[in-house]
This record gives structure tokens, sequence and C-alpha cells, in this order.
């Protein structure tokens, strides 16, 4: 019985899809557990008026949930190189280790990509295909937050380092008030804030 040449990449699918299940069971305990994380006031100890709320994490995320991450970026990446590998073979060439699917912010990048033989092989209709999926076909501002952009990221990270897990405030609104209740300044917080970062801090002028 002849395999189908993109069976590869559906086992590859299936297992991200598999190890994407066991990290979103794995992961809503630690979300659910309220004494993850802490916004600690301090005051200024010479009475300067100052203040700042800073952000503390109580309990760090459980390390397994890197090594589960890091399966599903290994299976979502590999499908894409697999899909390369039967795109060769079915214009009647052989694969080399140069082989891979290319993921390029600009037009330059690219066009190195093809140099170093990375789509060697390739029919020219999937060749214009998978540059059409290029992250450097959209606006340069969107370039960032493409799809292939986060999968090449964190699959370089992945390769060399456990993944970073973070715990971000998507919308902090915060606001001093004096003893009479009085609001003395009040702001937002939008950006990623790491560990023992401040979120709001409250000046002396």
């Amino acid at each position: 019985m002849t395999r189908h040449p993109l069976t590869g990449v559906i086992h590859k699918l299936r297992n991200a899809d598999h190890h994407m299940r066991r990290l979103n069971a794995e992961t809503s305990p630690y979300l659910d557990d309220g004494s993850n994380v802490a916004i600690v006031a301090e005051s200024d100890t010479g009475n300067s008026g100052r203040g700042t709320f800073r952000f503390k994490v109580v309990r760090h995320p459980p390390l397994e949930l890197s090594a589960i991450a890091g399966d599903v970026i290994h299976n979502l990446r590999s499908s894409l190189d697999y899909i390369i590998d039967a795109l060769v073979r079915k214009n009647n060439h052989t694969p080399t280790f140069q082989n891979l699917y290319p993921i390029c912010m600009d037009t330059d990048a690219f066009a190195a990509a093809l140099k170093k033989g990375r789509l060697y092989g390739v029919h020219e209709r999937a060749l214009v295909a998978v540059d059409g999926f290029q992250p450097h076909q959209v606006k340069p501002e969107a370039r960032p937050k493409h799809p292939l952009t986060h999968l090449h990221k964190l699959s370089n990270r992945d390769k060399h380092h456990m993944l970073a897990l973070s715990a971000l405030n998507g919308s902090f609104v915060w606001r001093f008030v004096d003893a009479s209740g009085r609001v003395l300044r009040t702001d937002q917080t939008s950006k990623p804030v790491r560990d023992g970062g401040i979120l709001a801090e409250l000046p002396t002028d």
C-alpha cells in the first residue's frame, strides 16, 4: 500500500495537537490557583510620599509546561520541513540536508535561503506558494505578529533553551489615594511585566 506523501505531516500535526491538549490540561490547575502572583504595595521609608506597586510571582509555573510547549513547537516547525521534503520528492528530486521550510522577514533573507538550497528541487509553482506565506509578504509593522515569525522565534529558542513561561498583565489600572480617599494619581499599565517589576509608581513631584 502506497503511503500518502503528507502522512508524516499529518502525524506531526496530530502530535502537536496532542501536546497542545496536554499543555492546556497541565496549565489550567496552575492558572486556576489564585496564589500564583501578588501585587505588593511599597511605601517610601523616608515619608517622601513616594510609593510603588510591584509585581511578584509567588509560585512559578512548573518547568514541565516548558517541555510540553517545546513539543508543540517542534512538531509544528518540523511539519513545515516535511512539506518541503514531500514537494522535492513530488518533483522527482532527492531531498538533501539543506532542504527546509524557510521563514524570512524580508526579501533578501528569502533570496539567501534560495542560495543555500532550502528549496532546491521544489517546483517553481510550489516555490511561489511557499514565498506567498512568508512574513515579508505583509506590511513591515505586521511582520513581528506573523504566525510564522512567532513559530520561528519559539523554535530557535526551544532548540537551545527551555522556553520561558511568563505571567503578563493585559491591562492594569491603578490609582494612589491619600488617607482621605483623594486620588493623587491614576494611570494604566499594559506592557509585559517581569517578576519584581514595578507596575506603578507615585513620583515625589
